[in-house]
């Protein structure tokens, strides 16, 4: 890339920190990419490249060098052969990841997922599992690789996204994935997760997520069995509501799939 490509990404860059910060664009809202590609005279896709500097800056030094720190403790751990050493820093390693998100949605599934990727971690990381070995290596050496995008700043080195609403909406879930990554219609990808929102709502604001994604299941035909004590199923009025926020969901990823066309054939 040219010094003045590098310049205009620069320039877009700082005039969108500005907007956000000055409250130019809202907390929640859209940015219009045609019109800031037009003001920044350049395509959609360095525009796209440019902003996705921004979320990636959320991770402070601190945290990149605590990151550090603990997959030093974590590859020690491993040559050590300390299982439950490995499991607890490969933990810490993932929970500082969630922090530098910061996001409201992703922090609480987050921790409620890495309770039970722990526990699993103890036989993965138990060094008697010879078997492991290899995979083991395999794992400290991806840990490198998300520190070195995170300090890039490269959220294109993202190339997935784990939700447990895919258990029972897998469809509507890889739609959000092609658009994004197969197909790069961000404007598109923005639709399905806007419409995916008051799911995600449901299972996460709720204090019933193991509940709620049972029951998705269930509703789909792939019994999951009653959550764990102290948990409970859910009580008819959840089940009623998520039903609806479901349905609502399909019938829009529907449309949104159908595009244009379908609109003007009505």
């Amino acid at each position: 890339m040219g010094e003045q490509a590098i310049s205009k990404k620069a320039r877009c860059v700082e005039d969108v920190r500005r907007r956000i910060l000055t409250q130019v664009f809202e907390p929640g809202s859209y940015l219009d990419e045609a019109e800031l590609a037009q003001t920044h005279d350049f395509s959609r896709p360095p525009l796209r490249e440019a902003l996705n500097q921004l979320p990636a800056e959320n991770a402070t030094e601190a945290q990149v060098m605590q990151l550090k720190d603990t997959q030093e403790l974590f590859r020690k751990a491993i040559r050590e052969g300390d299982a439950a050493r490995n499991a607890l820093m490969n933990q810490r390693f993932h929970a500082i990841i969630g922090e530098m998100a910061d996001n409201e949605f992703l922090t609480p599934s987050l921790r409620r997922l890495l309770i039970d990727h722990t526990r699993i971690g103890m036989s993965f990381y138990n060094p008697r599992n010879c078997s492991m070995a290899e995979q083991r290596s395999v794992a400290a050496g991806q840990h490198d690789q998300f520190i070195a995008l995170i300090e890039q700043g490269d959220v294109e080195g993202a190339t997935s996204w784990v939700c447990a609403g895919s258990n029972f909406l897998p469809g509507e879930h890889i739609a959000l994935w092609r658009a994004c990554r197969v197909e790069g219609d961000f404007d598109k990808g923005r639709r399905i997760m806007s419409a995916m929102m008051p799911l995600m709502r449901v299972l996460e604001q709720g204090g019933k997520f193991i509940q709620c994604v049972k029951h998705g299941c269930e509703k789909m035909g792939q019994y999951a069995g009653p959550p764990r004590p102290p948990l409970r199923p859910l009580n008819k009025d959840d089940r009623r509501q998520m039903e609806q926020v479901v349905r609502v969901l399909k019938r829009t990823q529907a449309e949104i799939e159908a595009g244009p066309q379908a609109e003007a054939a009505e």
